[in-house]
């Protein structure tokens, strides 16, 4: 065989992918448009026959929710002809998701391969599930430390609601103070509500998936659960951009790394202090003063400092390590900040600590900033106080009698026909007595004897068109997808507003909420 630094390029590449059929990595050469010149054998299950994948769309392979995630990456490494790193989920019908980390770079310029692009995968799926167990290890030791604060915010919740509520039979001829007792008491409950949804949210197992968010609502979601969760010594101010600046990423990780950082920033202030939030856009020639080793291109900071004891020089060097730490055994792991630098990498940023003893820390998160059109996120989304009329017949499929109960009058107070039942079993005896009639059911999915969403799979089988919203105060990271298989029609978490359910009845019956 001729010496490979005698041969021309089409040869070359075709002894490189000769070689690369015993590698594990999966090397592909694509053009502008996606399309696979050349490929190794890589896989060599039911996820694709290599051969039949010349000619075909590379970017086929890639999940839906990444594929403009990968487009914006291979459309840069095109333009710029710069190498860029990026990772993405690999999905077919025939497989499970498999998740790679990949090296993209522009072949160079030739009459016959012109504008060729070569993409090296590697597989990290086991990687990444060992990965996702540790961060929700880490995670769950992160709200361990929040839950003094917790349960001190409830017992005053709790006070004001046990109160208030003994005290007004006492007022029924007062008015005034009626009214301002149950004002009060209702306002309790909505801030208990609240915390209830932060907390949930935080400790939801993170999904996998990057999409577009902006910067802002985190922060301002972030600075809400710092108010509920931290020692009334510490307060926390935000100076966001106006301009919201937006990023490719994963909203749960971003919210553990920067909930790591302020519980650092608590410990380091025993006697109170200040918790600082800002976010703002940097161009591109002003972060190379800064950080020349970044590319070029414009990112977006999110800055957090605490006016704390601050670091020690001899120690900052150290702060992202595993298993580093200066507090004692039962006060943390030191898993924190190393978990903070690996979500940071995953979102190909950067992070910056300054720190002087006596005078606070300060973290700068740097994230390469996307210009796509802003859109709208809200982590903790506020309810809908309007209440929405209507003359079908439902199904409440609850075991918790008192809830039954005031969503049952709730929706009979709104036109609503209403029909009860406490578990799976009653549910299904109802609706083969009832079926022509019920137009929607709303189960909670913890039910007794048959599963919540068992009973509504039964029922939807049998009647195609029935509405279900299901209901659920568990902590099920993958009951959207579960819901949206089973062809259901919206999940409400609890706790929340009647007033919200009654929402989404009215919403789904209309269509308003896609299937």
């Amino acid at each position: 065989m001729e010496h490979p630094a005698n041969l021309n390029q089409h040869e070359a590449l075709t002894f490189l992918m000769t070689a690369h059929d015993y590698l594990d990595d999966h090397v592909i050469i694509i053009d502008s448009k996606g399309i696979c010149i050349k490929t190794n054998r890589f896989i060599t299950d039911n996820t694709f026959n290599h051969e039949c994948m010349i000619g075909s769309n590379w970017f086929n392979l890639v999940h839906p929710e990444n594929r403009d995630y990968v487009r914006d990456v291979i459309n840069t490494v095109h333009l710029s002809k710069k190498e860029k790193r990026f990772s993405f989920r690999l999905s077919t019908p025939q497989t499970p998701d498999r998740f790679m980390n990949s090296v993209c770079f522009s072949l160079p310029d030739s009459t016959e391969s012109n504008n060729l692009l070569m993409i090296i995968s590697r597989d990290i799926t086991k990687q990444k599930q060992i990965e996702q167990l540790l961060l929700q290890a880490q995670k769950m030791e992160s709200l361990g430390t929040l839950t003094s604060g917790i349960a001190h915010d409830f017992n005053n919740i709790l006070g004001i609601i046990l109160g208030y509520v003994s005290r007004l039979d006492q007022h029924r001829d007062d008015d005034e103070r009626f009214r301002k007792g149950i004002e009060t008491t209702l306002h309790a409950v909505e801030r208990g509500m609240v915390i209830t949804k932060m907390v949930l949210s935080f400790a939801r197992k993170s999904e996998s998936s990057f999409k577009l968010i902006p910067l802002n609502p985190l922060c301002e979601g972030l600075k809400r659960l710092i108010d509920e969760t931290f020692p009334r010594i510490i307060s926390c101010s935000l100076s966001l951009d106006k301009n919201s600046p937006q990023i490719y990423g994963n909203p749960n990780q971003l919210q553990q790394a920067f909930i790591n950082i302020c519980v650092n920033a608590r410990d380091a202030m025993p006697e109170g202090g200040k918790i600082i939030i800002s976010t703002r856009k940097i161009e591109a020639h002003q972060l190379q003063l800064i950080l020349p080793n970044l590319s070029d291109s414009d990112y977006a900071v999110v800055t957090i400092s605490d006016t704390g004891m601050g670091i020690k020089d001899e120690l900052q060097k150290n702060i992202f390590d595993p298993f580093f730490t200066t507090k004692s055994v039962e006060h943390g792991t030191g898993l924190g900040l190393a978990i903070v630098k690996k979500i940071i990498n995953e979102h190909n940023g950067h992070i910056d600590v300054s720190s002087q003893q006596g005078e606070g820390t300060t973290f700068r998160l740097f994230f390469p900033l996307n210009h796509a059109p802003e859109i709208t996120l809200n982590i903790f989304p506020e309810t809908n106080d309007l209440l929405m009329h209507g003359t079908e017949t439902i199904l409440i499929v609850e075991d918790e009698i008192s809830l039954a109960i005031l969503l049952r009058d709730a929706l009979i107070d709104n036109g609503y026909t209403v029909i009860t039942a406490r578990d799976g079993n009653e549910a299904l005896n109802l609706f083969n007595k009832f079926e022509n009639e019920i137009a929607l059911v709303i189960a909670d999915i913890g039910l007794p004897k048959i599963d919540g969403f068992r009973t509504c799979e039964i029922m939807k089988n049998k009647k195609p068109n029935l509405k279900i919203v299901c209901s659920t105060g568990y902590i099920a990271p993958d009951l959207d997808e579960r819901v949206q298989k089973a062809g259901f029609d919206a999940v409400v978490r609890k706790p929340c507003n009647v007033e919200e359910i009654i929402k989404n009845v009215r919403d789904v019956l209309d269509h308003k909420i896609p299937t």
